[in-house]
């Protein structure tokens, strides 16, 4: 069985989620191949596991939304490249150019299609939302990362025991996976050594994710004037980077609050992992409008650091339910989660507060299960 993944270079996160059920695919002896557009826009590509192929689509960038250069360009290139590799299994991701991809591998090739819906139906711009609906028919298998993700695309979405839509099979659930093994390995290192991450004698407030307006950070730093005033010596740190950066800076000088600010860019996976378990809160502030899942979330529920979080429909669906430990505030409201944080950060808890989310991240969020799942999906497929 030969898979074909499809997405931009620069996705990052998408890539890193396939890598798992890429390696999966490859330990069943099986191949596995990314076919990633380049139009010279994007974060440079991570690099694929061992054993998964590569093939790059360089495309012109587009220079207005409808532009047809790049879409001309990734047809042709990938048409071509179908009839060479002759892929048993066409992966899809987001809708550029998940769509055009989708749409040639059905109709020209007759290759299986599954689709990966990350993101919610409504944060997509139009023309974006049009080509979903136009090309979807070319898709046999449609997943979708959250049952938040799935209600925005299909608002009768009604999933039974296994995830699969009771109203139309085709459709169905598989949450997003993380490395639990691997996360749990590096808390545990991170707290013998978590004073060395601290960027401060006071408490140390952290959030992950890009610096755009969609994640919230604004709403953070909003709150900080109330909270410095009870903590003096606090910092707030964002890992990520984007073309929000300057907006936050100049908010956090217009409040007076600059010096409490710490934007260090990105930094690798594990180094946030260890940054997380040694904060005192992991505030996770993202709007509704845009957020699938929030892998950041369930990877911090592995922490043993309290969290405050945005309460959007799918933070609710991943956190399971609300704790000392894990609390929520009302989305974009800086006065809620002002009052949630001093709460946090006054109360005090242990290593058995935080049991019940680990055992949810385990039980409904591991990659093995993510794994498992699209592998089961690949063979249904193919068996048809």
């Amino acid at each position: 069985m030969h898979i074909a993944y499809i997405d931009r270079s620069g996705a990052h996160a998408i890539w890193r989620l396939m890598d798992a059920t890429a390696l999966s695919v490859i330990a069943d002896s099986h191949r596995a191949t990314y076919v990633k557009m380049r139009d010279g826009r994007q974060r440079p590509a991570l690099p694929p596991p061992t054993g998964v192929s590569e093939q790059n689509i360089d495309v012109p960038a587009s220079r207005f939304p409808s532009d047809p250069r790049s879409t001309s360009s990734f047809k042709h290139q990938f048409r071509s490249w179908c009839q060479q590799a002759a892929p048993q299994i066409v992966h899809t991701n987001f809708c550029v150019p998940g769509n055009l991809a989708r749409k040639i591998a059905k109709r020209q090739f007759q290759i299986p299609v599954v689709t990966t819906c990350h993101e919610m139906f409504d944060s997509m711009n139009p023309l974006l939302r049009w080509g979903v609906r136009r090309t979807e028919k070319y898709a046999d298998a449609i997943v979708y990362i959250s049952q938040g993700v799935a209600q925005s695309f299909r608002p009768d979405f009604d999933p039974d025991q296994h995830g699969v839509d009771r109203n139309d099979p085709r459709h169905r659930l598989i949450y997003n996976g993380i490395d639990v093994e691997h996360i749990q390995a590096v808390v545990k290192q991170a707290q013998q050594t978590s004073a060395q991450n601290r960027p401060t004698a006071g408490p140390v407030l952290l959030s992950v994710g890009r610096l755009v307006p969609e994640k919230g950070h604004g709403t953070v730093i909003a709150a900080l004037p109330d909270i410095v005033r009870r903590h003096p010596d606090l910092k707030y740190v964002i890992l990520g980077e984007g073309p929000n950066r300057d907006a936050l800076l100049q908010q956090a000088e217009s409040l007076g609050v600059a010096q409490h600010l710490d934007l260090p860019g990105w930094v690798d996976h594990k180094e946030a992992i260890r940054r997380m378990v040694a904060a005192d809160c992991v505030i996770m502030p993202s709007h509704s409008v845009q957020e699938g899942f929030g892998l950041a979330l369930a990877e911090a529920m592995l922490c043993e650091t309290p969290i405050v979080t945005s309460r959007i429909p799918v933070f609710e669906e991943v956190a399971g339910g609300e704790s000392h430990v894990l609390r929520f505030f009302a989305e974009g409201d800086s006065n809620s989660l002002a009052e949630e944080l001093m709460s946090s950060l006054s109360d005090t808890c242990n290593g058995n507060d935080f049991r019940s989310l680990q055992e949810r991240v385990t039980g409904h969020f591991d990659v093995r299960q993510m794994s498992q799942a699209y592998a089961k999906l690949y063979a249904e497929l193919l068996a048809r």
